[in-house]
């Protein structure tokens, strides 16, 4: 993501293929408050080390660091094959509106 639009609502994200989390940080660091980017990776360890690496746009680093509410994109790590991302998604809520994920574009590099 190099430009987007500054007057648009807030958007949703899928790193299909999250391991180290360096897509989703280069994209974090471009978005804004209200953003969400979920992060998907099927191996425990990588996705906690990338959930490591992206906490300060955790929910949780968001809630016990009170100046970084609502200053920051929100990271959401999911742990999922990006095969079975078309079953998973929908169950899970976007944090900031409660909606469910009913569809959603998704780059995978492998």
């Amino acid at each position: 993501v190099s430009e987007l639009p500054t007057d648009r609502p807030p958007m949703l994200f899928v790193d299909g293929t999250l391991g180290g989390g360096g897509h989703s940080a280069a994209l974090l660091d471009r978005l804004r408050p209200g953003d969400v980017v979920f992060g998907c990776d099927v191996d425990p360890s990588a996705l906690s080390a990338a959930t490591e690496r992206l906490h300060r746009y955790t929910g949780a680093a968001q809630t016990s660091e009170s100046s970084l509410v609502g200053t920051l994109p929100l990271f959401v790590p999911v742990q999922s094959n990006f095969r079975d991302l078309a079953d998973v998604l929908p169950n899970i809520a976007n944090p900031i509106t409660g909606k469910r994920i009913m569809q959603l574009p998704l780059d995978v590099d492998v």
